[in-house]
């Protein structure tokens, strides 16, 4: 078993845990810090949408949303929250069928590795629209392998330059925060927010 088939069995053997725990936690400021790039009604790429949680947010804030996610029991716990097809999809496979105003990733590209994440976003770039946002959050630090049953790719601001846009030109840096965990009890653990900005 790959490290990605690994990582994909942990949600699928824990699909109702990792809902319960992720499908009410508050992230309506960093959605509204990505959502000030994101015209009226555009189209967003929710990547790794694991419960639902932020689709259905960009949903009833009047946005389209295409929800994309590797677990194939994540994606039918997503569609039961969401009301509308969640693709079954890896992110090193997926290419989009539209130009997109904005990619939604978090916490999702962390559990594929740090050359994986490169060549995913390079891939992904072209369907960006002019001054679309691509966001992205990896747990803060220098970890690479297998924690709790998955595989994780810790990136810090300094190895997210090195590692993964140094080739990139078309995505600038426009806003990054280093932020605690929002859930219960997991105030120490930090993360690492990045906000792309495609390049007119």
């Amino acid at each position: 078993m790959t490290t990605s088939d690994q990582t994909l069995d942990y949600y699928d053997r824990n699909t109702a845990a990792y809902v319960q725990s992720t499908v009410g936690v508050d992230f309506h400021v960093l959605r509204g810090y990505f959502l000030k790039y994101i015209p009226s009604g555009g189209t967003i790429l929710d990547l790794g949408c694991g419960s639902g949680r932020d689709s259905k947010a960009f949903l009833d804030a009047g946005y389209q949303v295409i929800s994309v996610d590797g677990s194939e029991k994540m994606c039918r716990a997503a569609e039961r929250l969401i009301e509308q097809p969640v693709l079954n999809c890896r992110f090193q496979d997926y290419l989009p069928e539209k130009q997109l105003d904005g990619i939604w990733a978090c916490a999702s590209l962390l559990h594929i590795s740090v050359e994986e994440i490169h060549t995913v976003i390079k891939r992904l770039t072209p369907f960006l629209k002019s001054k679309a946002c691509f966001y992205m959050s990896f747990k803060y630090g220098s970890f690479t392998g297998i924690r709790d049953g998955r595989y994780y790719s810790d990136l810090t601001p300094q190895a997210f330059r090195e590692k993964i846009l140094y080739d990139i030109p078309e995505l600038a840096s426009s806003e990054e925060f280093v932020t605690h965990d929002v859930r219960a009890g997991r105030k120490a653990e930090q993360w690492l927010n990045e906000y792309l900005i495609r390049k007119p």
